[in-house]
């Protein structure tokens, strides 16, 4: 029968691109790609490996939010790599560009039901973390996740106290966060003070090579359209300007091929 799909085949058709897509991503960052065998249908095949999972996580919409269960370095660390991942993954699967940022605070998370008849959930998170979380976010005009400055200096003051202390330049060495002008829209009161730690998400930039990941980028603005508009455009642009800041940075050892060139 033809005619516009129906609410129902649209649903569908979402369901359909969560499960085999934002939620498998969502999985593979949570679990570090890692796998394990398990028996379905009488038949071994590969599942995520969630045991080594440390991370909570609530999907709404279009929305994911992570929060750690407790405040340490290994825990905030944890979060960085996880949400690079994501992003790294985006980009290589063309499918959508994230934007985040990361805060610090408590916050509490509520899950149950009502004593009643009727099969029903209660979900309930709440905390100024996720208020300033998604002020952050909003603000910025590209794909990337940086950190709140308050957050910042508790790590710093924890990164301070190892023995020896460590400082930005090993979390840059170690891929984690750079220092970065981030794009803010100017009507945004960050926008006068612009530099924030943001995530490190490309895997890899070989030294050398111009835009490694621009074709992904692209991709990822573009999405089904054959069009980008002039906002997406200028947040795409932006992206890449993080990318091309990040191969100057050498963070990266030089990849070479058989013919000499940067792979």
């Amino acid at each position: 029968m033809g005619g516009d799909p129906t609410s129902t085949e649209k649903h569908s058709c979402l369901t359909y691109f969560y499960d085999n897509n934002f939620i498998r991503l969502i999985e593979c960052a949570l679990t570090d790609a890692k796998a394990t065998t398990v028996v379905r249908n009488g038949k071994q095949v590969y599942a995520p490996d969630y045991s080594g999972v440390t991370l909570n996580s609530l999907i709404v919409s279009d929305t994911l939010v992570l929060w750690t269960s407790d405040d340490s370095l290994n825990s905030f660390f944890g979060l960085v790599r996880t949400i690079g991942k994501l992003m790294n993954d985006s980009f290589a699967m063309g499918a959508f560009a994230l934007r985040g940022a990361v805060s610090s605070g408590p916050i509490t998370f509520r899950y149950g039901r009502y004593p009643t008849s009727v099969l029903n959930v209660q979900a309930t998170v709440f905390g100024q973390p996720l208020v300033e979380a998604s002020r952050l976010e909003k603000a910025q005009e590209w794909a990337g996740c940086i950190v709140a400055r308050e957050c910042m200096k508790k790590v710093f003051d924890n990164l301070g106290l190892l023995s020896p202390p460590l400082g930005p330049d090993d979390l840059e060495q170690a891929r984690l966060l750079t220092k970065y002008e981030v794009p803010f829209a100017a009507a945004e009161q960050e926008a006068s003070d612009p530099e924030y730690y943001a995530v490190i998400w490309p895997f890899f930039i070989p030294e050398g090579c111009q835009d490694p990941y621009r074709s992904e980028i692209e991709r990822a603005f573009r999405g089904v359209s054959a069009t980008i508009s002039d906002r997406a455009r200028r947040k795409m642009e932006n992206t890449v300007r993080f990318v091309d800041h990040l191969s100057k940075l050498r963070l990266w050892p030089p990849r070479i091929n058989d013919h000499g060139e940067c792979s």
